[in-house]
């Protein structure tokens, strides 16, 4: 009992030792034609609207266990927002950047300030907009209803876009990919990730050339497919009406008279091309 209490006890001494501070950021921004987010801890959610400005709502969350370090992370921390070359570019910006002068959205490079931040960022941005969103670690990153260009990328966290007309490539490391469509695309699009299952939602009469690949799990679709481009290889199970296709290879084939190329790729889950 003894033993019990004396590990106990310091684990609860630490939790109440942290330290927290919470501040919400409301800006707008008039409409560029693309919109940029390089998060490193936090969410990222965008909705489209019938406006002309990008309006930006971000939740910060400081956590340290010093009162000294939090008051660092409030100097030291920023979250920037800048038009550059045509992109509104927003990001945390801060010391635990190795290098100040690099592109933020083309590589991070972190140290241990003694303590750590949040932001989950919020924005609305007129339907039309080109996305290039990147997160690295804790939420999800989610869009709604945004018809322009997509370049999402997550780390540590699932993807969970709805209302797509737009084209372009969504991956993940850990975590679900889920892309639901207004207008089927138009052009090539690819959907990535490790560990998680991959779920594609087209409209019907959509017409495509597929390309996909998972390593433990099965691939699903309720599409015919018809003219295919090279046979598809594994096993093929008809359940109920609906197609399942048993692969560990790389395998392609058409939905409809064929159109842009759609590669769906994951290692550890399920593939799943459904009809709206």
């Amino acid at each position: 009992m003894k033993t019990t209490l004396l590990l106990v006890l310091p684990l609860c001494l630490g939790a109440q030792t942290r330290l927290t501070h919470n501040e919400t950021i409301q800006r707008s921004f008039p409409a560029t034609k693309s919109v940029g987010v390089a998060n490193i801890s936090g969410s990222i959610h965008v909705t489209g609207y019938n406006g002309n400005e990008v309006q930006m709502t971000a939740v910060r969350t400081d956590q340290a266990e010093t009162q000294d370090a939090l008051a660092r992370a409030a100097r030291e921390v920023k979250l920037v927002a800048e038009v550059k070359d045509g992109q509104l570019q927003i990001y945390p910006d801060g010391p635990f950047r190795e290098d100040q002068h690099h592109n933020p959205f083309d590589r991070n490079s972190f140290h241990d300030k003694g303590y750590h931040f949040d932001f989950d960022i919020t924005l609305k941005v007129p339907t039309s907009t080109d996305l290039d969103l990147r997160n690295v670690n804790k939420g999800e990153i989610t869009v709604q209803d945004v018809h322009g260009h997509f370049d999402v990328k997550h780390v540590n966290g699932p993807i969970d876009l709805k209302g797509m007309a737009g084209s372009g490539d969504v991956s993940s490391v850990n975590g679900g990919v889920h892309v639901a469509f207004s207008q089927n695309p138009a052009g090539p699009c690819r959907f990535k990730t490790v560990n998680g299952a991959i779920d594609v939602e087209l409209r019907s009469g959509a017409n495509a050339d597929l390309e996909y690949k998972t390593v433990h799990g099965g691939i699903y679709t309720d599409f015919d497919l018809a003219g295919t481009v090279a046979p598809v290889s594994g096993a093929a199970e008809n359940k109920n009406g609906k197609f399942v296709y048993r692969s560990h290879g790389l395998s392609r084939a058409r939905i409809g008279a064929g159109g842009p190329l759609l590669t769906f790729e994951t290692v550890n889950g399920e593939i799943r091309i459904r009809r709206r």
